[in-house]
């Protein structure tokens, strides 16, 4: 993006997607509801809350005057705006949580904090505009959501939700005036603060994630943006250094190396950041370079239920547009540059004379290698996909591998990981619903989303398949040697190698970009043995 009206335009396009999702019927009982899948197309039985989300963009719209905007001051905005409002307060639980991903979830700051700002974001855009009654209405409701949000947390560490559980406790004591929610904000705040390493990443689960690192850095630009503490800002400069090393020379960023392997950016926090901070302009200016290629994931790439999530964050990013040029090198354009490791991350960069090289040690040892003169994508390689005899499906791409450092040399060890595939079935689909319903209080909706979280997502299960990956760094080549050893035979076995794939269920993550159509997946049957595999990648390719 080169102008403040280039975002903009992204959220016009996407306009008549907006209002086609949302239910515009006035005599409808679901009049404002913009999960269209609940409405319309009756494929659920209940409604997903983050839908709501669009709210504040709608909102934004009606208020601000920009060209090209016909959504200025129209009545019928303005009543769909009221609408939403009414319907997200109705669909909250009386404990102050909302629903996502199914009912009773009762969530922390997925959902509950990010509809809880979405509320306080259209309250402060419009809150002249939309009636008394209303606007008490709709605070008596935030006051619930502030006490949900600070009597319930996630047994796993996901910084990013933190922050946005920060975020809306911050608006609602603004709002409201309330001094106990003053307290929750300054108790969740130090608690966040904490959560960043030494390095300037926050955790994910089990490790950095670089896609979501950027989405805490979103929220907590909004935050700072009015609440002017200075911490944030420090987080963020601490942050935005070392996010600079992972925007790869192709265009593309993050992708399969992070802990959820995400590849989406906030375009918000690059812009507000870098009128603050220099350490953020080198990033910025990649990744404007990246829309203007169309190499970046917008959020009209994404389908209906994260396109709520992402839309607003261009009205903000034109709003809080950096206007002066933008011309700092990241860190592996500067001369003095030879290489970059972070141990906590678990992250290696390798800079040779024909190629760079960015390794995630930490998962399996997945690679991605640039040629140095060009920036062109020479492969990416995340390790194996292995299925046995029976079907079971297992990888080398997942956190917690262990790495030696050597001269010239890494070697990365582990065991492979099982990979979750299973689909629901009638039975077990019914069954899961059924314990939805038993579950409709807090205490056993937390336990219930500890056990989904821990069979979807953070499962450690040893397999009794054992994984090397060894890396020799040459001026202008790489020589890779992979071998998988199991308790027996592997003969019949299939496996999967050669280049980027992902493993972890991670609702926002798996987006298609260009490169995953350059590089394919090599399929071959054990026919005896184990599995040894010898590679060169060339610098120069």
């Amino acid at each position: 993006m080169s102008t403040p009206e280039e975002y903009r335009k992204v959220v016009l396009q996407a306009m008549p997607r907006v209002l086609s999702v949302l239910d515009r019927n006035p005599a409808s009982s679901t009049y404002g509801c913009f999960d269209r899948s609940f409405w319309l197309h009756r494929k659920t039985d209940y409604p997903v809350s983050t839908a709501q989300l669009l709210t504040p963009t709608l909102a934004q719209l009606y208020k601000q005057n920009f060209e090209g905007n016909h959504f200025y001051g129209n009545k019928k905005i303005l009543d769909y705006v009221r609408a939403a409002i009414r319907f997200t307060l109705s669909i909250q639980h009386s404990d102050g949580s909302f629903d996502e991903w199914y009912p009773n979830e009762r969530g922390w700051a997925g959902p509950t904090g990010y509809v809880a700002h979405s509320i306080c974001e259209t309250l402060t855009l419009l809150e002249s505009d939309l009636g008394e009654d209303l606007v008490a209405l709709a605070k008596k409701h935030l006051l619930l959501a502030a006490e949900h949000l600070h009597a319930r947390d996630e047994k796993d560490i996901l910084a990013n939700h933190y922050a946005i559980a920060l975020l809306p406790l911050f608006q609602i004591q603004k709002l409201t005036g309330e001094k106990r929610v003053h307290e929750y904000y300054q108790f969740w705040k130090s608690k966040f603060l904490a959560l960043q390493t030494e390095e300037g990443w926050f955790l994910e689960y089990d490790g950095c994630d670089l896609g979501y690192a950027l989405g805490t850095l979103d929220f907590i630009a909004s935050l700072h943006r009015i609440s002017k503490e200075s911490e944030f800002l420090e987080a963020a400069k601490k942050s935005l250094r070392f996010l600079s090393h992972f925007a790869f020379p192709d265009g593309e960023w993050a992708g399969e190396l992070g802990s959820r392997h995400t590849s989406h950016t906030y375009p918000f926090a690059l812009e507000y950041w870098a009128s603050l901070a220099e350490e953020g302009r080198a990033l910025l200016a990649h990744q404007r370079k990246s829309f203007q290629q169309e190499i970046s994931l917008l959020p009209t790439d994404q389908e209906d239920h994260y396109l709520p999530y992402r839309l607003r964050d261009y009205l903000k990013a034109a709003d809080t547009f950096y206007e002066k040029s933008v011309s700092e090198s990241l860190p592996y354009q500067e001369r003095k540059f030879s290489g970059a490791s972070f141990p906590l991350a678990k992250f290696e960069i390798i800079q040779k004379d024909t190629y760079l090289a960015w390794v995630a040690a930490g998962r399996g040892g997945a690679i991605r290698v640039y040629d140095r003169e060009t920036g062109r994508l020479i492969q990416k390689n995340s390790g194996i996909l292995l299925q046995t005899k029976e079907g079971k499906v297992f990888s080398s791409l997942w956190q917690g591998s262990n790495y030696q450092k050597e001269e010239g040399k890494l070697n990365v060890s582990g065991n492979l990981e099982p990979v979750f595939l299973k689909k629901f079935s009638l039975l077990s689909f019914l069954s899961f619903r059924l314990v939805c319903l038993i579950s409709a209080n807090r205490r056993l909706a937390y336990w219930l989303k500890v056990l989904i979280r821990s069979v979807l997502i953070t499962h450690q299960k040893s397999s009794p398949f054992q994984w090397t990956r060894t890396f020799e760094f040459y001026s202008d080549r790489i020589h890779g040697f992979d071998t998988v050893v199991g308790p027996s035979n592997l003969k019949g076995a299939k496996y999967w190698w050669g280049a980027g794939f992902f493993t972890r269920y991670v609702p926002q993550g798996l987006y298609f970009i260009a490169s995953d159509l350059e590089e394919n997946l090599d399929s071959k049957v054990v026919e005896s043995g184990n599995i040894k595999i010898s590679y060169t990648i060339e610098g120069n390719r």
